[in-house]
């Protein structure tokens, strides 16, 4: 679905006939001839739009977007297609915001892959994200997001808790009280004192 043209059968064939050459190969359409099925049309098609994605950029793109962050294609896809070849720099900077960009993807997953790209443990985007995590959670089993400060900061403890041979981490109650106070100020969540 990548390339036009190319789909797992056809890669299959190709992958077969070149092997590590494939990416080199699939630049000729000549070369492409040569691979029983793949006719002059099919072939001019499908190196046409490989020197695009590699000229654009795109090809890399969400090849570091699969294997960096172990994003299905079509996930790729969607950031892809949201924010262009620049994807991979936004996920980088903030892995928490694929939270919001991309349906099926909570928190933990989020969270995994800020942890391998070295984001802090205590880093306000974490926290912020557990924080909404939480809420929209709530939201969909009890069909609000009234609760608590104290209620939300401890669900929000229980997803930014780690406790492994490496790392003994729990947030304080102080960051995660601030944390709220920052998705306030962005307008992202409200406080009722109940005044």
């Amino acid at each position: 679905g990548f390339i036009p043209q190319v789909g797992p059968a056809t890669a299959d064939l190709l992958v077969d006939h070149f092997g590590n050459a494939t990416s080199e190969a699939l630049l000729s359409s000549k070369r492409l001839m040569k691979v029983t099925g793949i006719g002059k049309v099919k072939a001019n098609i499908i190196s046409k739009h490989w020197k695009i994605d590699t000229e654009t950029g795109i090809r890399p793109s969400i090849m570091y977007l699969l294997s960096e962050f172990n994003l299905t294609f079509s996930q790729a896809k969607i950031l892809l297609k949201r924010y262009g070849i620049a994807a991979p720099d936004l996920v980088k900077k903030n892995p928490y915001r694929l939270i919001d960009d991309i349906h099926g993807v909570g928190f933990v997953r989020a969270d995994e892959i800020a942890r391998r790209m070295g984001i802090p443990i205590n880093s306000n985007e974490r926290l912020q994200s557990s924080i909404g995590h939480w809420l929209k959670n709530s939201e969909a089993i009890h069909g609000h997001t009234c609760m608590s400060v104290e209620d939300v900061c401890n669900g929000a403890t229980s997803l930014l808790t780690i406790s492994d041979h490496e790392t003994n981490y729990v947030p304080s109650v102080k960051d995660l009280r601030s944390a709220i106070k920052n998705l306030e100020k962005s307008g992202r969540c409200h406080i009722d004192f109940g005044n």
